[in-house]
């Protein structure tokens, strides 16, 4: 009987780096013949299931599983996972640690496990050493040759052509993997087309960009915790923009999605009558209906004509992609 390749996908971050890990995970498996179980878990980072936010998503070639799971899981629930020989990808949660002191914490941390979370720690138990790729290790690759004035889509770029043997080599040499990342692993080839909003939240996107027109431009304006962000794309530079824009074109107008609510406040009032917005609840990522309102945020980007967006955000880049638009870092 045929044995049934799985990768185990744990998508860390935030909305939309956990959407890009997804994107690529979908064509890694369809070119490898895998199976996906994603595990989807709600923490400060992304305080939302999956299914508040998405439809399910299926494809005719692979199957893909979207099990929504407890802040901290698998990795908080287990007492070690395996390390290779090289320490490079591998999982060793609990070294030089007390193995009194992990035992009182598992059974702490896993008494109130559904046992569909059990039978997924089970599975991850029994991975061998290099069948485990965490997001720590990800990290340094992706972080190799960088630097605050690296454009993202050259990261991702090098990034792909630095792990894609990395993957390769695991796919092939293992039937199941544990994987948690946050990044674009593999090269784009759909514009996230098989990513349906939940009706409310498809309703208020069709509400606000119903009568989008070639002359509406998204803007989308990183801040918060965002250093590369702000350094780069500081706020001077999106209103030299919005002048230049209003300059060519006098009927131009802007959807603008923000992070930041003061900036938000002070740019409708600098530019009346052109700016549109999401009327949004909340700004606090663990809060769920802030990640609805992302969810609008970045669809209506995507129905604008073209993207002005923040440096090194993946927000940006993710509206852009979902749009197929032209996308132009401030």
């Amino acid at each position: 009987m045929e044995i049934k390749k799985k990768i185990i996908l744990r998508p860390v971050g935030g909305l939309c780096n956990r959407l890009r890990a997804l994107d690529s995970f979908f064509e890694i498996c369809k070119k490898y013949n895998f199976d996906l179980e994603v595990l989807w878990t709600t923490d400060v980072t992304l305080n939302s299931t999956f299914d508040s936010l998405f439809d399910p998503i299926s494809f005719n070639d692979i199957k893909v599983t979207i099990i929504n799971c407890p802040d901290g899981f698998p990795e908080r629930n287990l007492m070690k996972i395996g390390k290779s020989s090289t320490g490079d990808f591998a999982i060793d949660l609990n070294k030089n640690s007390n193995p009194v002191k992990n035992y009182i914490k598992k059974l702490i941390t896993t008494k109130n496990l559904s046992l569909e979370h059990r039978k997924i720690l089970a599975e991850i138990k029994k991975l061998g050493f290099n069948a485990v790729i965490r997001n720590e290790n990800l990290d340094k690759v992706y972080l190799q040759n960088s630097s605050l004035e690296t454009n993202i889509r050259v990261l991702d770029q090098n990034f792909i052509d630095r792990i894609t043997p990395i993957i390769s080599d695991a796919v092939n040499n293992s039937n199941k993997l544990y994987i948690n990342c946050c990044y674009r692993v593999a090269e784009l080839k759909s514009n996230y087309d098989y990513l349906r909003p939940i009706d409310s939240i498809g309703n208020k996107i069709n509400s606000i960009s119903k009568n989008f027109g070639e002359n509406m431009i998204g803007l989308h304006v990183r801040r918060t915790d965002h250093v590369a962000s702000k350094a780069i794309s500081s706020n001077d530079k999106f209103k030299k923009v919005v002048d230049a824009e209003i300059e060519n074109n006098a009927d131009v107008k802007f959807y603008l999605s923000t992070d930041d609510p003061v900036f938000k406040d002070d740019f409708i009032k600098a530019y009346p009558n052109k700016i549109i917005t999401n009327d949004v609840n909340s700004y606090d990522r663990n809060n769920s209906l802030a990640i609805q309102d992302a969810v609008v945020d970045l669809f209506c980007l995507s129905k604008t004509n073209k993207i002005y967006g923040s440096h090194q955000s993946s927000f940006s880049q993710t509206a852009a992609d979902i749009g197929g638009k032209k996308e132009i870092i401030v």
